[in-house]
């Protein structure tokens, strides 16, 4: 599993090539697939690169034709999908033809799915999309951001999940539904209990 690959940064410099030996360290270690959860790139999606620009999920899909023997590499999206040209230009180009009605930005769309192997099950939920009545994503200064999940979604995962009861079954999401403020001045660390050696 990877996470916050950033094949772009807010730095603007260009990190397909630690995308790559991402990739191929996953290769080498055996890996059957490569889940990415979340924040494939920042900010904007369309970016200078050489003399030109590159689309950032274009330059993914380089990423991975360019790892010979790459595992398959599955997707879910995270709160910086949503940017740029929007979750539709990461969608389109992840899994062409798979969502074939994408229009505008697709930011008001949950994508989430899930697949057997190896005799577990695997989930992938997205938290990033429009849910009617919630406020919007906080990015940025003040409360961190959160997932938000809509009542459709919930639905379809206690279904699967019911479905699957006999699985192991590993549930991938970029951030968690609720997220827990840490303060360190709430936490109470106690000493480490004392072992008697056994003779």
């Amino acid at each position: 599993m990877l996470a916050d690959l950033h094949i772009w940064g807010s730095n603007q410099l260009w990190a397909d090539d630690e995308v790559r030996e991402c990739l191929e360290r996953c290769r080498d270690a055996g890996a059957a697939f490569v889940f990415v959860v979340g924040d494939l790139g920042t900010t904007e999606t369309e970016v200078p690169r050489g003399e030109g620009k590159a689309r950032l999920p274009d330059v993914f899909n380089e990423c991975i034709a360019a790892v010979e023997g790459c595992p398959p590499v599955f997707f879910s999206m995270g709160n910086h999908e949503p940017d740029g040209e929007g979750k539709s230009s990461w969608l389109q180009a992840l899994y062409p033809g798979a969502l074939p009605d994408l229009k505008g930005s697709a930011n008001e769309r949950f994508f989430y799915f899930s697949f057997d192997f190896g005799g577990c099950h695997f989930v992938a939920l997205d938290g990033h999309g429009t849910v009617p009545g919630a406020p919007p994503m906080c990015i940025g200064d003040g409360p961190t951001h959160f997932a938000k999940l809509p009542d459709e979604e919930f639905a379809w995962l206690r279904q699967d999940l019911d479905q699957h009861r006999d699985r192991l079954t590993f549930v991938f999401m970029h951030e968690p539904v609720a997220q827990i403020t840490h303060n360190l001045s709430l936490i109470h660390i106690s000493e480490p209990t004392r072992r008697t050696p056994i003779s």
